[in-house]
């Protein structure tokens, strides 16, 4: 069993990564001393495709639980959901000493959160991430939230996990479309840490996507302890440090809205870091070498993501909207080397526009 600790200030919790560890859920809960009271958020089809072990689990007889299924989609990660997760809570008389364990991917791990973070000025929430991009990005650090008015998490909250259990049995029953996701975020780690990590990630590609055991682990462990350092750092982006971790997101969030939300959050993450590398490099921020190796990594992802039409002006009314924008202006993380990063970056529209053509003719 590997284990993460996340030492941020007011709440620090331990990230436990082993295959078949959800198994091993009361034994955990009693170690880490949680109520026996626990109210569960679990994304619909995983219930469908784990509901032994998860009516195991919560339908023990040393737990008194409640739950509430939900599809997840981006759709779905709305106030509607919220209020309908929080009226269960109160008909089910959930009360604020209970638990909150949220089972799915990314947007079950964000409204699961954002719940436990409002319900009762704030209860203990334990993040269960199915799918491999919520395993090595959104269930650390404490980001919850929902989309809003075309707008992607633009409501939330920072509500840290009390821990994170990553069981990487749940992702031997994703679709290719999903590990793929996660590999796009993974890659986005590998722009961001160091050269070994980069190297390692671009000739594990195949071995990521046909979930080899040994290749996920280490992969998951490399990218968790590079953001829980990264939030301990500055666990509420007041510093500015945390913000390298938006890399991609600016283009790719509008991307997901421009698309209606028909690639996934991964795969449009790998085409906004390629819009990302273009702008860099048309702002003078990289070299050309760099470039091309970026160009050669993210070549893998060619034949895998299909854009069939967008329209760039929208896209860039839809970054306007983005929360990390300040001072009327949009700003982009920008990459000059692996592990160098720019932030609150500024452009030329017409630059960014061209960015856009040329990030998603990529892939067209």
């Amino acid at each position: 069993m590997k284990k993460i600790r996340v030492s941020t200030k007011e709440n620090p919790y331990d990230v436990i990564i082993e295959k078949g560890c959800f198994k091993d859920y009361l034994d955990i809960s009693n170690q880490y001393k949680f109520t026996s009271k626990i109210f569960a958020v679990i994304d619909s089809k995983v219930y469908k495709l784990h509901k032994a072990s998860i009516d195991k689990i919560i339908g023990s007889a040393n737990l008194y639980s409640e739950s509430i299924k939900i599809v997840s989609s981006e759709e779905n990660k709305s106030f509607q959901s919220l209020q309908k997760i929080l009226e269960k809570m109160i008909s089910t008389e959930t009360n604020r000493d209970n638990l909150l364990l949220s089972i799915g991917g990314g947007v079950i791990g964000d409204l699961g959160g954002f719940a436990a973070a409002v319900y009762s000025r704030g209860i203990k929430c334990v993040q269960i991430p199915t799918t491999l991009l919520s395993c090595v990005d959104s269930s650390v650090g404490g980001k919850t939230g929902i989309n809003l008015a075309g707008v992607k998490n633009i409501v939330g909250s920072y509500h840290q996990p009390s821990v994170v259990l990553i069981d990487t049995e749940f992702l031997e029953t994703l679709p290719k479309s999903e590990i793929l996701s996660g590999i796009g975020e993974i890659t986005k780690y590998a722009f961001l840490t160091d050269e070994a990590f980069f190297s390692f990630v671009q000739k594990h590609l195949d071995d990521l996507l046909n979930l080899d055991q040994k290749v996920i682990s280490r992969t998951i462990e490399k990218s968790i302890r590079f953001k829980a350092d990264v939030v301990v750092e500055d666990e509420k982006e007041i510093l500015g440090i945390r913000k390298i971790l938006n890399l991609g997101h600016t283009f790719g969030h509008a991307i997901e809205v421009d698309q209606n939300y028909k690639i996934k959050h991964g795969q449009a993450v790998v085409i906004g870091i390629l819009c990302s590398l273009f702008l860099s490099k048309k702002l003078g921020i990289m070299d050309n070498a760099f470039f091309e190796k970026s160009i050669d990594m993210l070549s893998w992802f060619k034949n895998k993501i299909d854009i069939k039409n967008y329209n760039a002006r929208a896209m860039l009314k839809i970054m306007r909207k983005d929360k990390k924008n300040f001072e009327g202006k949009i700003k982009f993380v920008l990459l000059q080397n692996i592990g160098q990063t720019i932030v609150n970056v500024d452009s030329d529209e017409k630059l960014v526009i061209e960015s856009i053509d040329e990030g998603m003719r990529f892939f067209k």
